[in-house]
């Protein structure tokens, strides 16, 4: 005699795909995050690299000193094209340093005389860009020099 087995409990063929679909949803948002997570990385890092190859130029203007600057001037040839970037990928990038003479008018002979006075200062930009991930990327640094 055969029995029909009605009270069996368990999973069939239905509750078993709607568990596996779930399990593929959840497995795709964490690998989007883990994605992100990883370009942010890679971002970040770059930006770093910028910040750094910015602050070397600057501290090369800075060991030179306003005399140094206007004597030779020749310092900041701008646009210098990075090949590479200064990071081992293919990213490349220019680096502009600008120099900006500056009279805050306290001498009161206006804003453009720059008589090399003690209120005269100038003001060195160094900015350096890059493309990533069809981004413009920028990143600026700037010293002051009485």
């Amino acid at each position: 005699m055969g029995r029909i087995w009605k009270s069996e409990k368990g999973f069939g063929l239905a509750e078993t795909m709607v568990a596996a679909v779930i399990l593929l949803l959840v497995a795709l948002a964490a690998a989007t995050v883990f994605y992100q997570g990883a370009v942010s990385t890679v971002n970040t890092k770059h930006a770093t690299e910028a910040i750094h190859k910015a602050h070397e130029k600057l501290e090369i203007v800075r060991a030179k000193g306003r005399a140094g600057i206007e004597a030779d001037i020749n310092l900041m040839p701008g646009p210098e094209v990075l090949l590479p970037f200064p990071i081992s990928d293919n990213l490349s990038g220019t680096m502009t340093t600008t120099v900006y003479y500056v009279d805050d008018a306290a001498d009161s002979q206006g804003i453009d005389d720059y008589d090399g006075d003690i209120n005269d200062y100038l003001l060195v930009v160094v900015e350096i860009d890059w493309q990533e991930n069809n981004q413009a990327r920028v990143r600026r640094m700037g010293t002051i020099i009485q």
